[in-house]
């Protein structure tokens, strides 16, 4: 109780003609007895996106403060993207191509391809590090700027009952 939930939904209106639209969300709660584990969202996006015309690649990297255990990842951007990328750099000093998007098609803005992960399979220790990469095709006259534009990694994280933000 007194808790609040921000809900983000997408519309896509395929016709020339206004269209009216309704969202409705059925929420339950749950005894914390019967919770094993909680889990929250992982956020990865460059504070101040910048895009000028053009091809072009934007990476940014975020230093992990915790040891994080992940469920899934997937990439966002818009209609400009043309290749997405997330790396993992271990503290062996390897790295791994954890996300891949060979081709992004702008239906992926709101429904991209997810990389799920076994219980127990894919952690990232405190100390190592990702990095997001997204190629571009900015065709429009003027650079393109966050939220015309983004460069995000969004994942699931357990056990967590708090966010991991990384906005660099």
């Amino acid at each position: 109780s007194g808790q609040r939930i921000m809900l983000n939904t997408h519309h896509i209106n395929t016709t020339d003609m206004p269209i009216q639209v309704n969202d409705r969300i059925e929420l339950y709660t749950e005894s914390l007895e019967t919770i094993d584990t909680f889990v929250a969202p992982f956020w990865h996006s460059p504070p101040n996106l910048y895009i000028p015309t053009g091809e072009q690649s934007i990476s940014h990297t975020c230093e992990i403060t915790q040891d994080l255990n992940f469920l899934y990842i997937m990439g966002h951007m818009h209609e400009h993207g043309r290749r997405f990328y997330v790396d993992h750099h271990k503290l062996d000093g390897t790295t791994e191509r954890i996300y891949a998007v060979e081709a992004w098609d702008p239906v992926y803005k709101d429904v991209p391809p997810v990389t799920y992960f076994e219980l127990d399979s894919f952690r990232i220790l405190e100390g190592e590090s990702v990095t997001t990469t997204c190629i571009y095709e900015n065709t429009s006259e003027v650079p393109l700027e966050f939220p015309a534009e983004m460069c995000t990694t969004i994942g699931i994280i357990y056990p967590a009952e708090e966010a991991f933000e990384c906005y660099n």
